[in-house]
C-alpha cells in the first residue's frame, strides 16, 4: 500500500512514495490493524527523518510526517473499508 506526502503542494519537497505491507495481516480485527499502524509509522519515521540539522530541517520532517500520516490514514480506511465489503460479499455467498 502506497502512502505519498502532500508534495505537489510544496514545490521545494521531492515526492516522497513508501509501500507498507498489509500481507499476513488481519484487518478485521484490533491486533491486525495495530500491526499496520505500526508498520506505517515505522516507515513514515524513516522517510521522513531530517537530513540535516537545525529548526527548518526540524519542521519539514515534522510537515513531512504529518503529511504522510494524513495520506496513510485516508488509504488506510480505504483498505479497511475495501476488505470489508469482500468480507461482506463472501459472507453473502
Amino acid at each position: 500500500m502506497p502512502f505519498a506526502t502532500g508534495a505537489a503542494a510544496d514545490p521545494v519537497r521531492d515526492p516522497v512514495t513508501i509501500r507498507v505491507s498489509h500481507a499476513g495481516l488481519d484487518l478485521t480485527n484490533d491486533a491486525g490493524r495495530r500491526v499496520l499502524a505500526r508498520r506505517v509509522e515505522s516507515a513514515v519515521n524513516r522517510v521522513c527523518a531530517p537530513r540535516t540539522g537545525g529548526l527548518d530541517a526540524f519542521a519539514e520532517s515534522r510537515r513531512c510526517r504529518a503529511d504522510m500520516m494524513q495520506d496513510a490514514t485516508v488509504q488506510t480506511a480505504a483498505l479497511l473499508e475495501r476488505d470489508a465489503t469482500q468480507l461482506a460479499s463472501l459472507a453473502g455467498r
